[in-house]
C-alpha cells in the first residue's frame, strides 16, 4: 500500500504551531463562546483589516466558504460568465456554479503558472462577469494587465488568495488587488486551524451583501452593534462563520505572520540555489519570481521534462521517506467539465503540460537544514548528481 503522510520522515507539511496556539485555544474554550462571531472573530477580522488594507474582512469555516461567500455577494445571475484558470482547486469553480455562474477556464503562462492575461482576453465575452485570478505557490503575476482588462470591461477583479497570506505585488498585498478575495487556513496553508478561510474586499457595497449573507441572510451582525433592536431575515444566505475557537488558533499565528513567511522564503531560496545547476543543464525547471513579487512561499516545485520523468522521481523521493506530491488536476479535463460545461484536451495546454510534470518538494518553517539537504540530495542523485 502506498505511505500515507504521516509515515514519511520528511513530509511535504508541518503545521507552524507553537505552545501559544495550544494555550489560545484553551483561552478561547474557557470562554465559553464557542460559535462565530465573537471576541477572538473580531480580532481576527482587525488584524486582517489591519495587516492588508481591506475594508473588511470576515472569517469562514474554510476556504472553500470564502469562494463561496465572495461569488455570492458579487453577485451572480443565470448566463454569466467567470474566467478562472483551469489549474486551480476545484472550489473556483464550484463556487462559481453555486452561485448561479458559469466557469470559463482559461490557461496559465509557464513562468509562474499563474491566470494568463492573453488567455483570458480570448475568453471575454459580453457575459463575463468577471475574472478570479490565483497566486499559485503564493507567487503573483500579471496583476496590473488583469486589473486593466476587468476596469475597461465594467467586470471584477477577484482573487483566489489560498496560496498568499502574506504576499505582496508592487508594495500591495495579495488579496486586495481585486474587488474581494479568499483565504485558506486549511491544513496544508501558512496559518493552520485545520480548516478555516477569510472573506476579504475593498469594496463596501460587497462587504455589506456579505455581511447578510453570511449571516443566514439576516442582519443580526446590525443588531450585534446596536444599529438595530431586533434581526429579521434580509436576503437569500447560509451560515459562513467560523467557531471563536479556530479564530483564536488563527489569531495567535497571525501575529507570526512575518516570522512564518521569513522562515518559508529561506527555505524557498535554499532549493533555488541548490537546484540550480539542475535547471541550468535543463533537467528541472524552477519557479520564477516576477520583479515587484514578494511571494508567500506557499509551494517550491520543480518542473521535469516530462510526465514519466516527473512519476518516476516522486516514487524515488518517497522511497527515501520524503513525501512528493503532483498538484491541481486541469479541472477542464476532469468528467464533470467535459460532460457539463463541454471542454476538452488542448483547451489549455500550458495548463495540461505543467499538471503533467510538476512536483512539490516539502516546505514548511520547521523543515530542518538537515532535512532539507537530505530532500535536495536525493533530488540531485535522481538526476545523476551527487552533492560537490
Amino acid at each position: 500500500m502506498p505511505a500515507t503522510s504521516t509515515t514519511y520522515a520528511i513530509p511535504l507539511h508541518r503545521p507552524p504551531f507553537e505552545d501559544a496556539d495550544a494555550h489560545a485555544v484553551v483561552a478561547a474554550l474557557n470562554d465559553g463562546l464557542l460559535t462565530g462571531d465573537g471576541a477572538a472573530n473580531q480580532r481576527l477580522a482587525q488584524a486582517a483589516q489591519r495587516t492588508l488594507g481591506c475594508h473588511r474582512a470576515y472569517a469562514t469555516p474554510s476556504g472553500t466558504h470564502a469562494l463561496e461567500l465572495m461569488m455570492r455577494a458579487l453577485p451572480l445571475a443565470p448566463g454569466d460568465e467567470v474566467i478562472c484558470p483551469s489549474f486551480t482547486f476545484v472550489s473556483v469553480a464550484n463556487a462559481i456554479i453555486l452561485a448561479g455562474g458559469t466557469p470559463v477556464f482559461a490557461d496559465i503562462e509557464a513562468a509562474t503558472l499563474n491566470l494568463d492575461p492573453a488567455s483570458v482576453q480570448q475568453r471575454l465575452s459580453p457575459r463575463t462577469r468577471a475574472i478570479v485570478t490565483g497566486h499559485y505557490g503564493g507567487i503573483a503575476f500579471g496583476l496590473e494587465t488583469l486589473e486593466s482588462l476587468a476596469s475597461s470591461r465594467g467586470i471584477a477583479l477577484l482573487e483566489d488568495a489560498a496560496h498568499a497570506l502574506g504576499g505582496t505585488y508592487r508594495g500591495r498585498a495579495l488579496g486586495t488587488w481585486g474587488r474581494a478575495a479568499a483565504f485558506s487556513f486549511h491544513g496544508t496553508k501558512n496559518l493552520v486551524a485545520g480548516e478555516g478561510g477569510l472573506f476579504v474586499t475593498t469594496d463596501a457595497a460587497l462587504a455589506a451583501r456579505a455581511e447578510i449573507i453570511r449571516e443566514k441572510g439576516t442582519d443580526r451582525s446590525r443588531f450585534l452593534r446596536g444599529d438595530v433592536d431586533r434581526y429579521t431575515w434580509q436576503a437569500v444566505g447560509s451560515s459562513y462563520l467560523m467557531s471563536d475557537v479556530l479564530a483564536a488558533l488563527v489569531l495567535a499565528q497571525w501575529g507570526r505572520i512575518d516570522a512564518i513567511t521569513a522562515a518559508r522564503r529561506e527555505r524557498f531560496d535554499r532549493y533555488q540555489q541548490a537546484l540550480a545547476p539542475l535547471a541550468a543543464a535543463g533537467q528541472v525547471t524552477r519557479p520564477i519570481v516576477p520583479e515587484g513579487c514578494e511571494p508567500a512561499y506557499h509551494v517550491y516545485f520543480v518542473l521535469a521534462d516530462a510526465k514519466a520523468t516527473r512519476d518516476r522521481l516522486a516514487a524515488w523521493l518517497r522511497e527515501r521517506g520524503i513525501e512528493a506530491s503532483s498538484h491541481f488536476v486541469p479541472l477542464h479535463l476532469s468528467p464533470y467539465a467535459t460532460n457539463t460545461l463541454g471542454t476538452r484536451p488542448g483547451l489549455c495546454p500550458i495548463t495540461e503540460s505543467a499538471a503533467d510534470r510538476l512536483v512539490r518538494l516539502p516546505l514548511y518553517p520547521a523543515l530542518s537544514p538537515a532535512d532539507q539537504q537530505t530532500v535536495i540530495d536525493a533530488v540531485s542523485a535522481f538526476f545523476g548528481r551527487s552533492r560537490t
